[in-house]
């Protein structure tokens, strides 16, 4: 990825970042890094206490978004994240209750 390719990627995903930060968030989004306020600590509540032997139940699971590693952001129903694929970055919004791009 060149030079300007990083700076559009980026700036993409501060236009994003921005907009979710002047928005009403739910108690179950996680519009930025690290969640509401940085803290990593989540506003829900009702979670489990202990997780099962096996763990919890797998909701939904995607493909195609190329490699990588980024933090995911929730907000409003998705969920976004960016990927590299064939040598291009992509930014992706998925649905948060069945994962459809």
């Amino acid at each position: 990825m060149n030079r300007i390719q990083c700076v559009l990627a980026l700036t993409g995903w501060a236009v994003v970042q921005i907009s979710f930060a002047e928005s009403t968030v739910a108690a179950t989004d996680w519009p930025q890094w690290r969640g509401q306020d940085r803290s990593n600590v989540s506003q829900e509540t009702g979670l489990l206490q202990e997780w099962p032997a096996k763990g919890p139940p797998l909701a939904w699971q995607v493909s195609g978004l190329g490699l990588g590693i980024s933090p995911v952001s929730v907000a409003a129903g998705r969920v976004y994240t960016v990927g590299n694929r064939d040598g291009a970055e992509f930014a992706f919004a998925l649905d948060a209750a069945s994962g459809a791009k």
